[in-house]
């Protein structure tokens, strides 16, 4: 069968062309980034308008030199479609002019959208190190360098990016602007290909993240970052945006506020950006950088005039049909265009395999106008009356494809993913008789091609090209099986398990293919699901992104049979744990995540004794953790024998031992002991600095917290002088839009607000929030942080109603981005109860505290140190209300927990004594009060500078309840 090409068709699509042309150059001129956003009905054409604006950006490559780009990006022919990256070989000796990053979220492997970053993090390995020496080509580069890359085929195969990428690397190092994100790339993708070329008999796997997705967003904003300042234009096309995953819509956000000479191009359906809070935010906050074309109307400024992707005309639609069929009935061409004005929907009815069949040679397609009535006009139907009319083999080939896809064996473990293996495929299709096996792989490999139904991943996996066409493969392809196969579904899975058992080491997709088939119990062999974990725990890593599927792995993991587990070799063994247990505590269950580690570390030191660095690095984890579960004397004692074993195994000034030294001021910080906080962190910056250098970063971190604990410690001038020190060193150093320069200025905003600088305080947390939303935008949980930062310094100005309408808004805006549980949220509910009680809307507050501390105890629980707060606020707003004995008993009941839990000289501690002297003040129980006031007191003075505010507090109270017993 021939594959038709359909013309790019429609005057308003080309006019929509020639404005991305215009707002592209305008992006290359100023250095402003944009978005543009296409938005229209599926098959309308946005695809087919980004790949055209890619053609036209390629034909500008310079005519005298070698041309990097190809000059397509694949025909428009519906297999190809949605094809958005380029494919084919570079010509010898030619750098890039731009770089060209394009995904596709609904072709991405994965229902969580996730697959397409990933994908695209490996295409964008095979482009970085040309852009790198294209952002520096003016610079001298040895002529070695120079030779290795220009000889380099531009291979999309994996093992040829891997090859570029490390001879890249070698020959100019990783200092070039891009070139850090190739080799992050190349780390994230080894494993996964390395599993690919182990096992191609079954199934390849597509490149995999291999760390915390967290960390790669940032990454790769550093990395454009960098492109940027060279001045080399980047062009991101993302199709179908509405399923992008939640770390490629925080990766957009990030690049188009602090990325320069960016353009981004996306897709979406009508009305989907709308739903997508972080989309419709940023299109918000990005202002007239943002442009948004709909089907409806024309694109107006700054397109040209008839610009957009209103519906085509008449004359388009005929074109359409023509290309198909050049000598076509004229009657049957207008009434198909009559009937169809989607494009999509009209190429479907043109290459409907009864048509193509009957008339395809011609060219001469005439369709009696009853059966064009009869045609469906909605495009899933259309599909539906297309599978109809494929031959039965092929429709039997997609039904078992279908049946043999991860999600569809199992919804729970399938983890998302509907790809298949075309090898295995075959070998069932071949061991079931299902159909003609003669030249059965060649044939079916042409029929899918030809008929655009399904779309390569790569030499071995396929996938579907619509959802669409997935569902009626599943469904209408369940009833064909059933007429040829008894029990299909069973006969099928189990001969797909004994292809998965007869294979070696499973790729990613193999091994999610075993481990969904384990759920329904057609493998029960536990070594072979053991190795199937921990493949896919190999390939995920730390991704952020995969939280609950490596939580669910790890879950799976420890049902399996001890010997089973045993099979897998000592370091995988170690990795899995490791890697569940970090779900475990990512989920939020720090107890259950303290457990594990304690479980773990004991079989690592019976193994690999207590010095060994990696028993050193689970103990860190189990300290940490416990610290984050309110165990805070436990991580301390922890913490404190790990520095003093880094120490004697690793040395004194080893990075690990300095990391040692600021985990454990952090613990005594968390803890209150602000004193033997302040000496660690100033032992560990005094070493940083010999070691690692007063710039590191590392280093200026360990600054920062310090002059926190400065402020702890009521040091305010210190903390403040120490604070823009930082500020300054992280602009130098980092820059002023980085993260860790905006916590810092947010840092010193707040230490300003306890100097009681409340004006220089709100002016700075006003910059601070602005800056914020500009670069991570205004969701993002920091910028949410320092807005609800902004609404304590307001209250503390006594605008006390201007806190409370920031505050209100912060919380449906937490409980709206993280959910109404989320500890953040939690916390400024808790704040807006404060404000609200300062406002002396006394009843309203005790209402919403009451509410935060049943939520905090039933999602951190009784004891946690946040809980502990919210009760310790509720019975302060109960005795200022003139609720005495309520208040009392709920101050001796924190009292005492907060003894157990934080013990008797935490600060906290000293608080919750504090008050309940004054609740006992009020209640006419002076000397009980003046005892307790006289002990705090001591304890305070112990550890604290004499002009700490709490002493000065503490001294008046104590004062004035001494005189009221004098006058009993």
């Amino acid at each position: 069968m021939v594959k038709e090409v359909s013309p790019f068709v429609g005057r308003s699509r080309l006019r929509l062309v020639e404005g991305l042309v215009e707002v592209y150059d305008g992006v290359c001129s100023s250095g402003q980034s944009r978005w543009v956003s296409l938005e229209a009905p599926s098959g309308w054409g946005k695809t087919r308008v980004g790949k055209r604006f890619y053609a036209e950006l390629a034909a500008r490559q310079e005519k005298e030199l070698p041309k990097y780009w190809p000059e397509t990006l694949g025909e428009t022919s519906r297999d190809e479609r949605k094809i958005v990256v380029p494919r084919g070989e570079r010509e010898e000796g030619s750098l890039p002019t731009f770089l060209w990053w394009g995904m596709s979220c609904s072709s991405g492997d994965g229902s969580d959208g996730a697959g397409a970053l990933r994908e695209g993090l490996s295409e964008l390995a095979s482009h970085s190190q040309y852009v790198s020496i294209a952002c520096r080509n003016s610079q001298t580069i040895g002529e070695k360098a120079i030779k290795n890359l220009r000889n380099q085929v531009w291979e999309f195969a994996e093992g040829g990016a891997v090859e570029a990428v490390s001879q890249a690397a070698a020959a100019v190092g990783a200092s070039l602007p891009g070139m850090g994100l190739a080799v992050l790339a190349l780390k994230k993708a080894s494993g996964a290909m390395q599993g690919h070329r182990a096992d191609s008999r079954l199934v390849a796997a597509a490149s995999e993240l291999g760390a915390s997705t967290g960390g790669l967003v940032e990454d790769l904003v550093e990395q454009f970052h960098q492109i940027g300042r060279a001045r080399f234009p980047v062009v991101l096309f993302v199709e179908d945006v509405h399923f992008a995953h939640e770390a490629l819509l925080e990766a957009l956000d990030a690049m188009l506020r602090r990325v320069s000479h960016l353009l981004v191009v996306t897709t979406a359906w009508p009305g989907r950006i709308d739903q997508i809070s972080e989309l419709s935010t940023l299109a918000r906050d990005l202002g007239e950088r943002a442009v948004r074309v709909g089907h409806l109307h024309p694109a107006g400024p700054p397109f040209p005039e008839e610009a957009g992707l209103t519906e085509l005309g008449r004359d388009d639609c005929e074109d359409i049909v023509r290309a198909h069929y050049k000598q076509a009935d004229p009657e049957t061409v207008a009434l198909l265009v009559n009937r169809y004005s989607n494009p999509c929907a009209l190429e479907l009815v043109c290459m409907m395999p009864k048509f193509t069949r009957q008339f395809g040679e011609r060219g001469d397609l005439k369709i009696p106008p009853e059966e064009i009535s009869s045609l469906p006009k909605a495009t899933d139907k259309l599909y539906r009356t297309y599978w109809d009319q494929l031959p039965e083999d092929l429709r039997l080939k997609y039904a078992v494809a279908a049946a043999i896809s991860p999600a569809t064996i199992s919804p729970h473990q399938g983890g998302g993913h509907n790809t298949w293996s075309s090898p295995v495929l075959n070998d069932i299709l071949t061991g079931l008789n299902l159909c003609d096996t003669a030249d059965l792989h060649d044939g079916i490999e042409a029929a899918t091609d030809a008929y655009g139904w399904v779309m390569h991943v790569d030499e071995y996996l396929r996938r579907w090209f619509e959802i669409d066409q997935h569902h009626i493969a599943s469904s209408a392809g369940d009833d064909l099986l059933a007429e040829h196969v008894m029990s299909a579904r069973d006969t099928i899975l189990t001969a797909l398990a004994d292809a998965m058992l007869r294979g070696a080491k499973p790729s990613a997709h193999a091994a999610r293919t075993i481990v969904a088939l384990r759920g329904e119990g057609f493998i029960t062999d536990d070594a072979t699901v053991a190795s199937a974990v921990a493949t896919i725990c190999g390939a995920l890593g730390y991704d952020e992104t995969a939280v609950s599927e490596r939580k669910r792995l790890y879950e799976l993991y420890l049902t399996l049979d001890r010997n089973s587990r045993n099979s897998i070799d000592t370091d995988t063994d170690l990795a899995i744990h490791l890697n569940g247990i970090h779900a475990i505590a990512c989920s939020g269950h720090a107890d259950l995540a303290a457990q594990h580690y304690r479980d773990l570390l004991t079989r690592v030191e019976d193994t690999l004794g207590p010095d060994h660095p990696t028993t050193l690095e689970i103990r860190s984890d189990l300290a940490w953790t416990l610290r984050d579960a309110g165990r805070v004397d436990e991580s301390i004692r922890l913490n404190r024998q790990i520095l003093a074993d880094s120490i004697r195994v690793l040395s004194a000034d080893h990075p690990d031992t300095l990391a040692a030294g600021h985990n454990l001021a952090g613990a005594l910080s968390h803890a209150g002991r602000v004193d033997e906080a302040i000496s660690v962190y100033e032992q560990v910056l005094a070493d940083s600095i010999r070691v690692l250098s007063a710039d590191h970063p590392d280093t200026l971190a360990t600054q920062n917290d310090l002059a926190d604990e400065y402020q702890e410690a009521g040091r305010v001038d210190e903390a403040i002088s120490s604070l823009e020190e930082v500020v300054a060193e992280r602009t130098r150093v980092l820059g002023a839009d980085h993260p860790d320069t905006l916590m810092s200025r947010d840092n010193l905003a707040w230490t300003l607000l306890e100097a009681d600088q409340v004006d220089e305080a709100i002016s700075s947390f006003e910059e601070v929030v602005a800056e914020r939303t500009r670069v991570l935008g205004a969701d993002h949980p920091t910028t949410l942080t320092s807005r609800d930062n902004r609404g304590w310094a307001l209250q503390a100005a006594g605008r006390v109603d201007e806190a409370i309408s920031m505050i209100e808004q912060v919380v449906t805006d937490r409980i709206r981005v993280l959910g109404p549980d989320h500890p953040d949220t939690l916390m400024s509910r808790n704040n807006l109860a404060g404000a609200l009680h300062a406002a002396g809307r006394r009843e309203e507050a005790i209402s919403m505290i009451e509410q935060v501390v049943t939520d905090r105890t039933r999602v951190l629980s009784l004891d946690h140190p946040a809980t502990l707060l919210s009760r310790d606020n509720l019975a302060v707003a109960l005795r200022d209300a003139g609720r005495i004995g309520e208040a009392i008993d709920i101050f001796e009941e924190v009292l005492a927990d907060r003894t157990r839990v934080l013990g008797p000289v935490h600060p906290k501690t000293l608080t919750s004594r504090d008050n309940l002297a004054r609740a006992l003040l009020d209640a006419g129980r002076v000397k009980a009060a003046v005892k307790i006031f006289e002990e705090v007191l001591a304890e305070r003075t112990r550890v604290l500078s004499p002009d700490h505010s709490d002493i000065l507090a503490s001294r008046d109270i104590l004062s004035r309840a001494r005189e009221a017993s004098d006058r009993m």
